[in-house]
């Protein structure tokens, strides 16, 4: 009886497992033509759907994002942040596309008078030295939206690119009574850099927009240029380079003399622009130092000959 209790324990553990899993399972395989409430994101922390070229998210659906009811009238929940990728193939396997990042505490509800689906396709095009980026959704955003795009087709990595609203905007994805259209015209963004294939930044409607490669900052020359006059000298060492200055401490070194260093007939030969310094010379200490080693060498090898002789 115990073991007939054991097996079925294990057995609804399984079961209730496999039930949880099914739904990742599946939703990690539907690329979304149309998010809403019940689509189901493939990973959490934050949500995130697998959406196609075409794809939509509903008003309503947005409206959740926010913490508020499907109608956007009250609030009812905490917002969340929400992510829409759209990958090679429409697998969660392929490379990045594009996605939007929708972070509902900074953005306001769409209200029944300005119903309508955001569409949530991108396309790019190339013109000359300019990428046209070209979003299906027509809308205008309380709030801004983060997108990720990738542009490593166009730019390489480490590049800046800069990013202005051309046009686009209108009412005609507006299904409500409310068709206005305010805030057409966003900031333009500067800077923005491509990093691992991809640019981010934020947009606050839709419609169409140019990213071109920022113009290279100028590089400025900070070498401090020495010339020869009465008070400084250029002394090159090998590769290092010193100012000698023109001082009461100073010897100097008249031009057109040559100094020849008897010892090791290295010379110094010394010009009106540079002095090619050869190593210093003239010191006793290292014959000295040479005679003492050869004497205790020398002691050392006496003494060794003498303990063999008395073996």
């Amino acid at each position: 009886m115990k073991r007939i209790r054991r097996v079925s324990i294990i057995v609804l553990t399984v079961a209730f497992m496999l039930m949880n899993a099914v739904p990742a399972l599946a939703a990690e395989s539907t690329a979304y033509t149309q998010v809403d409430a019940s689509s189901i994101p493939y990973k959490v922390s934050p949500n995130t759907y697998l959406i196609t070229q075409s794809a939509v998210l509903t008003w309503k659906k947005y409206n959740t994002i926010l913490g508020f009811n499907d109608m956007g009238t009250a609030k009812n929940a905490e917002a969340i942040t929400e992510v829409y990728e759209n990958r090679v193939g429409d697998t969660v396997e392929g490379s990045l596309n594009y996605s939007w990042s929708f972070e509902g505490s900074v953005l306001q509800p769409i209200l029944e008078s300005k119903k309508g689906p955001i569409n949530l396709g991108i396309t790019l095009s190339q013109a000359d030295n300019t990428l046209s980026v070209a979003y299906a959704t027509t809308r205008v955003f309380d709030g801004s939206i983060t997108i990720k795009l990738n542009v490593a087709a166009y730019f390489k990595d480490g590049e800046k690119l800069n990013l202005t609203y051309v046009s686009g905007v209108d009412a005609s994805q507006i299904h409500g009574t409310d068709n206005s259209v305010t805030g057409v015209a966003p900031a333009a963004e500067e800077g923005l850099l491509v990093q691992e294939g991809c640019v981010t930044y934020t947009i606050t409607c839709g419609g169409n927009y140019s990213l071109v490669k920022a113009a290279q900052e100028a590089i400025v020359d900070t070498t401090t240029k020495v010339t020869d006059s009465d008070e400084a000298a250029t002394v090159t060492d090998s590769d290092d380079a010193a100012i000698i200055p023109d001082s009461d401490d100073t010897t100097l070194i008249s031009d057109a003399t040559d100094v020849t260093d008897t010892t090791d007939k290295d010379t110094v030969q010394v010009d009106a622009d540079t002095v090619t310094k050869a190593p210093t010379t003239g010191s006793e200490q290292h014959i000295v130092l040479y005679v003492v080693v050869m004497l205790l060498t020398g002691a050392g090898l006496l003494v060794f000959r003498r303990k063999n002789s008395l073996q």
